[in-house]
């Protein structure tokens, strides 16, 4: 990948910084408490009571609630170390998003690259879920952009011959 490339991925990185610094620290409010309820729960390995049922995320594969017990052990129980995860994911989503690109449209597409970067790093949608504390908004769209990612590879890497005969 181009080194403007990975250039435009730090400055929109700096700018995410910029913008998150006004909200990281706001309280964690709605249906997004509930994983902050199951994650040490799950991480300490505490049974969870019945009465709770369904209603600390459960109904979710445990991949982000363990995550988040995890970050909750190593980095306390603040609002800020709880939205580690989304910042993680945002900032990961950038690299996917320009080796997507790139993939697609040649290593030294400098223009579509920062064109579709900036579409996703500017964008209200982005940038607020990535505080959200929810698994469809933070690691899921890394997970897809990765498979994404690894389609685009593997397609490239296989002949029509191959894939039809299969």
């Amino acid at each position: 990948m181009n080194r403007k490339i990975y250039a435009a991925i730090g400055i929109f990185a700096a700018v995410y910084f910029v913008i998150i610094s006004f909200s990281i620290n706001r309280p964690i409010m709605g249906a997004t408490t509930d994983y902050t309820i199951a994650a040490p729960l799950l991480h300490g390995g505490a049974p969870i009571p019945e009465h709770y049922g369904s209603d600390f995320g459960y109904w979710h594969p445990p991949l982000f609630v363990l995550m988040l017990g995890r970050t909750m052990h190593a980095f306390g129980v603040s609002d800020a170390a709880q939205r580690l995860i989304g910042i993680g994911s945002f900032l990961a989503n950038l690299f996917l998003l320009a080796f997507i690109i790139t993939a697609l449209s040649g290593k030294n597409a400098v223009k579509e690259a920062v064109a579709g970067l900036a579409l996703y790093a500017l964008s209200p949608y982005g940038i607020q879920s990535s505080m959200v504390l929810e698994i469809d908004t933070t690691i899921l769209i890394s997970l897809i952009l990765l498979f994404v990612l690894c389609f685009i590879k593997t397609w490239r890497a296989m002949n029509l011959k191959t894939v039809l005969l299969q």
